[in-house]
This record gives structure tokens, C-alpha cells and sequence, in this order.
């Protein structure tokens, strides 16, 4: 059994190669060897989660080295970028998942920017801000379907913002509790007003034939519907 050591936060934020890919890895490392050794962050592995995934499968002791410089993320994201053909919507992902991370890094002195990660990762702070969108309002299917490969950013954006409009459009309005005490309160006034008119007609015809109650009957219609 090798060592065992977690993963750094930095090193889940690129995407681990496919099941072929670590099956060619492993083949080349049983056959040639552990070409760069693993780079340790304290006691976490910050570079070369694949590295060690294959190693581990051939229970192979890699070689570890520590990581002495000052930027760990410039140094993640310079070694997987010269070895992996990312895609510009993969990098985007990326981008938003190291602004997430070091937002969530209450106590980190230095303060990452959409523009620095954009420079980092050589893509557009757009098509960055279109992912952090994803990343915070789409749905992990969305983020895994990008990270593989299968789709791009702007058109699954374009869905997430779609969904997020018609969600807001379909809400059913706000109720106002004053406003609907004063419709349940008109309503019932209105009513009793119809109900004692019908009553009044229904008294009128019944005694139209006495002048008192006829002239009574049209001073109430006067004074209570104005007519």
C-alpha cells in the first residue's frame, strides 16, 4: 500500500482525465516509470492527483516533492495547463471554481479577481462570468456535461437564464394582506346592499298599493343608493 495523502482544494478544480486516459497513464508509468513527481501542499497533494490515481493502481510508491513557492493556484494552473488540452469553456469552469474557492477563504489575505483568473487561465472574463452563473444558478449535470466536454458555456448560460425568466415569469404574484382585507371587506359590503335592495323591491311590490309604504320605500332607494 502507498501513502495515503487527501487532495488539495487546488488540485480538484481542473477536471481528472477519463477512464482510457488513467489506463494509458498507468501503462506508460508501469512501463517507463513516474516521469514528475508528486507536488505536496502541507500534507495534500497539489499536483498530480492523476499521477498518484495511477500510481495507487500499480500499489507504486511515487516520488513526492514540496511545494516551496509563494502562489500555489498560479502554480496549479501553469502545470495543468501545458499538459492538458483544455477547452475555452473548460478553462471558463475552471476560472469559476478557483473564484468560488478563494471567496470561500474568508481568512486569505489576497484577493482573487475575475480578470486576474481570466488572464490565468487564458479566456475571456465574459465567458468567466457566464460560468460563475453556472456554477451558482445551473445544476451539476451542467457543470459535469461542460468539464467533459460535451457542451460549451454560453449556450448551457443561455438555458440557465432561460429557466431563471420563466421561473420568475410563472411565480404567482405577491399577495397583499391589507389589499385583500379591503376586497373581502367591499365584497361583502356590495353584498348586503344588493341583498337589501332585492329585499326592498321584493317589499314594493308586495305593498304598491299603499301610498305610505311607496313613499317610504323610495326615500330608503334615495337615501341609500342615491337614485
Amino acid at each position: 500500500m502507498i501513502t495515503h495523502y487527501d487532495f488539495h482544494a487546488l488540485c480538484l478544480i481542473f477536471p481528472q482525465c477519463s477512464d482510457d486516459e488513467l489506463q494509458m497513464l498507468v501503462a506508460d508509468i508501469r512501463e517507463n516509470g513516474l516521469k514528475t513527481p508528486i507536488t505536496l501542499f502541507g500534507e495534500k497533494i497539489l499536483d498530480g492527483r492523476n499521477r498518484y490515481l495511477a500510481c495507487r493502481m500499480l500499489n507504486k510508491e511515487p516520488d513526492y516533492v514540496k511545494f516551496t513557492g509563494n502562489d500555489p493556484l498560479s502554480f496549479v494552473i501553469s502545470q495543468n495547463l501545458c499538459r492538458r488540452h483544455l477547452s475555452e469553456s473548460q478553462r471558463a469552469m475552471v476560472a469559476a471554481d478557483v473564484l468560488k474557492l478563494y471567496r470561500q477563504e474568508q481568512e486569505r489575505q489576497k484577493k482573487v479577481t475575475v480578470v486576474e483568473v481570466a488572464q490565468q487561465l487564458n479566456v475571456s472574463e465574459r465567458l468567466v462570468h457566464h460560468a460563475i452563473k453556472i456554477v451558482h444558478e445551473g445544476t451539476e449535470q451542467d457543470v459535469k456535461d461542460i468539464m467533459s466536454g460535451a457542451k460549451k458555456v454560453r449556450p448551457v448560460a443561455a438555458e440557465v437564464k432561460e429557466a431563471r425568466d420563466f421561473s420568475l415569469t410563472s411565480a404567482p404574484p405577491k399577495v397583499n394582506p391589507k389589499a385583500e382585507l379591503m376586497k373581502t371587506q367591499r365584497d361583502s359590503i356590495l353584498a348586503k346592499a344588493r341583498n337589501l335592495r332585492k329585499n326592498m323591491d321584493e317589499m314594493f311590490a308586495l305593498t304598491q298599493w299603499n301610498p305610505m309604504y311607496k313613499a317610504l320605500h323610495r326615500n330608503l332607494r334615495k337615501i341609500i343608493f342615491d337614485e
